[in-house]
């Protein structure tokens, strides 16, 4: 039988005293020592809480020549580690999250240091920062954005995408990333066992700048949505 998720508790327990120095480093680090070192916590935790990710579609990074958008759907609140995961420290990633965030501790040193940026759930009352992640994006920095807008908890495959946050890479001319993710709510939010949790993570074929850049942004989101519900109804079958 299932037991409750103590997940999370295990996860203090395990860094413990450690927190101090680990906000001191990610705080004071090098911009060039920082990145790696916050990939070494975020394996360091995924191990503690025995994670195993089935990466598929990982050759497709090799098709990146230039700055990209990294767009996902949303269903567990450790989506952005998985995420990094995949992306080295020469491949960087910011961070555009929800506003109720910017206050978190970790999540807004993090935040701080990737050059991340916080949004309104609702991206059409924010555009002053929409503005400025377009000319970060186009400066090289790149960005991670949940287009559902929140997490995913209803039975449903994925939620709408929102299609304006799709305006950053049409207007920084970036390729886009598209990444679906099945299985994260296990790690934190729902029950489950002692056992490793196996969570599923398939990156898609790069959507190209040039073939996406006379699309409506409408028609980009439901491009990228309907693939990963595809990918998740697929897996639900075969799991």
């Amino acid at each position: 039988m299932s037991k409750k998720n103590f997940n999370l508790i295990k996860a203090i327990l395990h860094f413990n005293i450690r927190i101090p120095f680990i906000l001191y480093k990610l705080n004071h680090l090098s911009d060039e020592e920082f990145y790696p070192y916050y990939l070494k916590i975020a394996n360091e935790l995924l191990r503690v809480l025995k994670v195993n990710i089935k990466i598929e579609g990982l050759e497709n990074l090799r098709d990146i020549n230039k700055n990209y958008f990294v767009v996902s759907n949303h269903r567990g609140m450790i989506d952005p580690v998985i995420i990094s995961k995949i992306f080295t420290d020469k491949r960087p990633l910011s961070y555009i999250m929800k506003s109720s965030l910017s206050n978190v501790p970790i999540i807004k040193d993090v935040g701080k240091r990737t050059n991340s940026r916080y949004l309104e759930r609702n991206v059409k009352d924010d555009l002053k920062t929409i503005l400025e992640i377009i000319e970060l994006q186009k400066s090289g920095n790149n960005y991670l954005i949940f287009s559902e807008g929140t997490r995913n908890k209803t039975d449903a495959n994925t939620l709408e995408f929102k299609a304006a946050s799709f305006k950053i890479p049409q207007k920084a001319k970036s390729d886009i990333v598209y990444i679906g993710l099945f299985g994260t709510e296990k790690i934190f939010e729902e029950k489950c066992g002692k056992g490793f949790i196996n969570v599923y993570l398939k990156i898609f074929k790069v959507f190209k700048y040039e073939d996406f850049k006379s699309l409506k942004t409408v028609e980009i989101a439901e491009k990228i949505r309907n693939d990963i519900d595809n990918y998740i109804e697929i897996l639900k079958k075969d799991i």
